[in-house]
């Protein structure tokens, strides 16, 4: 990824950041305005100016995109986690305040070492203890203060479980990143030394020039396909994408008949796949109704080694039908002997494969790796959003998407409903059955979330604990009626088996719709947690609907 796309990912996290600091701000002054409390010892007044400030100040130069520079990015930063980590010291007796300063912390020191010019291994290291140095001195400063040798003890423990897993964790990733740059040096070595190689010394006839010209024409065109991919491989990480632009450059490029990757998905038996044609006239649908169906994937996925036909016999090759193909390559992509998928090459000259597999290795051996890197970051981008427990969107992706679905409605005039429901006598679950049982009963309960939004176009987040949000846009009131009862009587009726032992739950719904309950889309979380309250109150098990209890 290039130095402006990340300067640009740095623009976002600011303007992101700028925005909660100042909810946290507002809820802050309304909060010692209602209710007359005291904001804090001279630390906390301080700590809050300082954090302000650099905030205002990253937001501030966020618009200048940093003047594409990476250290400023760094200047601004290091101080906020230097900052937060201390927090974690200070306020280890509120917990809720240590979690949020962990979260800012691990989250500020992932951006100041993976998301700027601090490459070398042992340059991280520095950053990283550097960036701890004021922690490690607040915590000298409270065992000082501490005469409990418990709490000393937890506090040591503590921070040797941080600084361990803060290694681990960059150690990890430094190393996924070394592999993957090696591996890419390698490749750029090879092609060198290829072209060092080639010699022109015994070429002393006009044929044998012309012979020349031509593979070396067919070479410079193999160095721009292979320039092309690591461009494009460099500059995205989405998998359906890369296979179109690698397909369409080596099919032009090197003008080969046909050329089509299949990659096998990660999680199931399913395929994805891009084919084309260098000839209008040569129908693909045949083709490619054999990857649909299977059946050319059964005759290779067990190939670890690339599979090359060079006088091709088309009665041997059903998939071919149609095609003038003289010479055909099955190329598997392969990872540490995991099957991915495969590339197929054809071309209608005989012979084509003599001279250039190691131009199709290389190809095949980038795409292989750009897919396991597309693959990591994927799920790196799901733990991000998804709840670890029931795979279900999390509450801060919640938020954003309700935002963006907020923007779409009031740009649009549309429609947003909301259900929030609660486990009833959950804690009863937990303490009867144990807490394993009660994770399957929010598990089942989040499933059966998932299945009503998605048949009603919209998605399910856990809100929290045992608490449940399912959004969906453009429902009428009867519509989210309708919705409310399905839920309620989904879950009531599922039957809840965990290791011998048998369960029925309910649940409490609280329902508002805008804007026929509500005239502010931004208060429909508040709303329909105000109705599932009405719901609790009322004898659990039922639903409320926003305005029936007012």
């Amino acid at each position: 990824m290039n130095s402006s796309k990340i300067i640009k990912i740095h623009t976002y996290i600011a303007k992101i950041r700028f925005i909660y600091w100042v909810l946290f701000v507002l809820y802050y002054v309304v909060r010692a305005a209602v209710n007359n409390c005291y904001l804090g010892d001279l630390f906390d007044v301080i700590s809050r100016v300082l954090i302000s400030v650099l905030i205002i100040l990253d937001f501030a130069y966020s618009r200048k995109n940093y003047n594409n520079n990476f250290q400023i990015i760094q200047v601004i930063r290091t101080p906020m986690a230097m900052w937060s980590s201390v927090n974690v010291i200070i306020h280890s007796d509120r917990i809720y305040v240590a979690l949020l300063s962990m979260l800012f912390f691990v989250a500020l020191v992932i951006q100041i070492l993976y998301l700027t010019d601090i490459f070398r291994f042992r340059h991280k290291l520095i950053m990283f203890f550097i960036i701890l140095l004021p922690m490690l001195i607040a915590d000298c400063v409270k065992i000082i203060q501490m005469s409990h040798w418990s709490f000393i003890i937890h506090l040591i423990l503590f921070n040797l479980i941080l600084f361990t897993y803060m290694l681990v964790m960059i150690t990890l990733i430094s190393h996924i990143f070394a592999e993957n740059n090696l591996e890419m040096k390698r490749l750029r070595n090879e092609l060198f030394i290829m072209k060092q190689n080639v010699k022109l010394d015994n070429l002393d006839t006009e044929k044998s020039l012309e012979n020349a010209y031509e593979r070396l024409s067919h070479e410079n065109s193999e160095m721009l396909v292979e320039n092309l991919i690591q461009q494009y491989i460099s500059s995205s990480l989405e998998i359906s994408n890369l296979m179109k632009l690698i397909s369409e450059s080596l099919s032009e490029a090197l003008v080969v008949n046909l050329c089509s990757i299949i990659v096998k998905n990660e999680y199931d038996e399913s395929y994805q796949y891009n084919s084309r044609a260098i000839c209008e006239s040569i129908k693909m649908e045949h083709f490619n109704s054999h990857i649909e169906d299977g059946s050319l994937i059964k005759c290779f996925q067990d190939f670890r080694e690339p599979f090359v036909d060079n006088q091709v016999d088309m009665k041997r090759y059903d998939f071919l039908e149609g095609m003038n193909i003289k010479s055909l390559l099955i190329y598997p992509l392969v990872n540490e002997e995991n099957w991915l998928g495969m590339l197929v090459i054809g071309k209608d000259t005989n012979d084509y494969f003599l001279n250039n597999m190691s131009f199709f290795e290389r190809v095949s051996t980038q795409f292989s790796i750009a897919l396991m890197n597309a693959r990591i970051y994927t799920k790196m981008e799901n733990m991000a959003m998804k709840d670890g427990l029931t795979g279900i969107f999390n509450r801060t992706y919640m938020i954003q998407k309700i935002n963006e679905y907020i923007s779409d409605i009031v740009l649009n005039k549309g429609s947003l409903t909301v259900i929030l429901f609660d486990i009833d006598k959950f804690k009863k679950v937990n303490d009867t059955y144990g807490h394993l049982f009660g994770d399957e009963v929010i598990r089942v309960c989040a499933d059966a979330a998932k299945e009503v939004a998605e048949k009603n176009h919209g998605f399910a987040a856990r809100y929290g604990g045992e608490e449940f949000v399912i959004v969906c846009k453009e429902k009428s009131i009867n519509k989210l009626h309708q919705l409310a009862n399905q839920l309620h009587t989904k879950i009531k009726e599922t039957k809840i088996k965990y290791r011998g032992s048998t369960l029925f739950v309910d649940i409490s719904i609280g329902a508002a719709a805008y804007p026929t309950t509500c005239d502010n889309p931004a208060e429909l979380l508040d709303r329909a947690d105000k109705a599932m309250y009405h719901s609790k109150i009322s004898g659990r098990g039922c639903i409320t609907f926003d305005g029936e209890y007012e």
